[in-house]
């Protein structure tokens, strides 16, 4: 019956390498494709239409290599793997693909945790297949693979470090995984720092795969110094890859905190994991809110209580690791506080952490059944959660093209005809009868297929493509500023005033202009 119940781990060295794919296959192929095949079923849309988002284009052209993610994001791993499957953001190809990724993430993160038992093990990979956080992966057209595979690279360095702790190449291996997740994605730094946190805790209570080799102090300090090493020596490895390869001025997206912003962050990462755990668990029937706190408390609890069991200066590193685990889930907003606040693919480590917490109480004798149960309704929550966002999502994109498409028309009649025309739209589409699509509506961990699709910095480039040829140009800011005074007492769309020509640009009107409203990106704005 043990062979049967049980998936043993698999050592990741290389004296295995020639049996490693026949033992994992045979150990974990069953689960792969039962939580592939719920990945289908919950993203069905994803894998079969055009989810038309802000991002599409240029997402689903044909990328220069080097691109603007390795010459202006410091991306350049993404960059690769954009590459290496074509060169362009081919929606269909990467979700099929991301979504095998996501599920060999779920054991991974299983095996790291030290599950052994299939049900167990497949719970928890259909936890992170359907978590609601991991839609955001999916919502831009070229980066599903970059940021499921910036996972595994993170995990795969995790696990490296806890099986082989006292081998130079583990730390080369870990090294280097870091140094890849992070030019896939730089927000994944949280994921990593989560992970080395996560195994110091396991190896302070001698939890999971820690069991069999429980550590002395002397140990555990060799081992944090190894995993902070690795840890430290990735992050600076990557940030000269930066200084050698971005050349362009990205904004926000490079800005680094000083030592005041970097105080703040760390102390508004704590009431942050009260935001997510219970003061906005909009992700979950409202009789089940509760569900998150009392799960990662109670998994916290346990850990603490194992960690006494070894004696009380163990308990206390064990209470300081879990302490670490806000900050180390926040830290891309420690390190940058432009970061997203309720992205979804940046929020993901939070998924990690509480499925550890759920993991710790089911490898009790006493909770087994109550996590096991905790894991089969999240399962379910997030199933319903993810269809009905897929759902949205493909109604929304035939509403987004089909609006677009009447706007064009309606301008398409004030093009001049021998040079292009600048256009400048004021204001967004509203699409607010969508929420009666969703059950839940899920601001914790939102989507990019939330997002305005017409946004203000695609507008002209979306435009032209619907009109067939490159008949709109960026207006310059002079041409915006006369617009939004032009726009003064004019009435919005769908009205036929809210169309006109001003000067030598058109000008569209959707909302009445305040200030804050969106308006087009302006071609001379040095500030953008």
């Amino acid at each position: 019956m043990a062979s049967v119940m049980n998936a043993p781990h698999i050592d990741f060295r290389p004296s295995d390498s020639a049996d490693f794919l026949s033992a994992a296959i045979k150990n974990y192929g069953v689960i792969f494709f039962a939580a592939y095949a719920l990945t289908f079923v919950v993203y069905s849309y994803f894998f079969t239409s055009i989810i038309f988002t802000n991002h599409t284009f240029p997402n689903a052209f044909i990328y220069d290599y080097p691109s603007y993610k390795t010459l202006g994001e410091g991306r350049w791993f993404a960059d690769m793997l954009i590459s290496l499957f074509g060169g362009a953001g081919i929606q269909s190809l990467e979700m099929i693909v991301a979504a095998g990724v996501q599920a060999i993430n779920g054991i991974l993160f299983s095996t790291f945790m030290g599950l052994r038992r299939k049900e167990e093990i497949f719970l928890a990979t259909a936890f992170i297949c359907v978590h609601p956080t991991f839609l955001d992966y999916y919502s831009f057209s070229a980066d599903h693979i970059a940021f499921t595979f910036g996972d595994t690279l993170a995990l795969t360095g995790a696990l490296a470090l806890q099986r082989s702790p006292k081998q130079p190449r583990a730390f080369v291996l870990a090294t280097l995984c870091f140094v890849l997740s992070l030019a896939a994605y730089q927000p994944k730094i949280g994921l990593i720092a989560l992970l080395l946190a996560l195994l110091l805790m396991q190896i302070s209570i001698g939890a999971g795969f820690e069991a069999a080799r429980p550590v002395n102090f002397r140990e555990f300090a060799l081992r944090a110094a190894l995993a902070a090493g690795s840890f430290i020596v990735a992050v600076l490895v990557y940030f000269i890859s930066t200084k050698l390869t971005v050349v362009y001025d990205s904004g926000f997206r490079t800005h680094l905190n000083g030592l005041g912003a970097i105080l703040v962050q760390f102390g508004n990462s704590y009431s942050s994991i009260y935001d997510v755990t219970y003061a906005n668990v909009d992700y979950l029937p409202r009789s089940f809110r509760l569900l998150p706190a009392i799960s990662v408390l109670f998994g916290i609890g346990v850990v603490i209580l194992k960690a006494w069991q070894r004696g009380p200066i163990w308990a206390a590193i064990a209470a300081a690791l879990t302490l670490l685990i806000p900050p180390a889930l926040k830290l891309a907003k420690i390190i940058n506080d432009q970061t997203w606040d309720h992205s979804g693919r940046i929020e993901a480590p939070f998924a990690y952490a509480s499925l550890f917490f759920l993991a710790a109480i089911l490898l009790t004798a006493r909770g087994r059944r109550l996590a096991m149960a905790a894991l089969v309704l999240y399962i379910y929550f997030f199933a319903v959660l993810g269809s009905q966002e897929t759902n949205t999502a493909a109604f929304k994109s035939v509403y987004d093209m089909n609006r677009i498409n009447r706007i064009v028309v309606r301008a398409e009649p004030f093009l001049l005809s021998r040079k292009q025309t600048p256009v400048v739209v004021i204001g967004d589409m509203k699409d607010n009868f969508l929420d009666r699509f969703r059950q839940y509506q899920n601001t914790t961990f939102s989507s990019q297929v939330r997002t305005e699709a017409f946004a203000s910095y695609r507008q002209v480039e979306i435009m032209n493509f619907f009109l067939g040829h490159y008949g709109f140009a960026s207006p310059t800011m002079a041409e915006v500023k006369a617009a939004i005074a032009g726009a003064t007492g004019r009435k919005p769309w769908p009205d036929s005033e809210a169309v006109y020509f001003n000067g030598e640009s058109i000008v569209i009107i959707l909302e009445p202009y305040v200030t804050g409203t969106s308006v087009t990106w302006a071609s001379d704005d040095q500030s953008r």
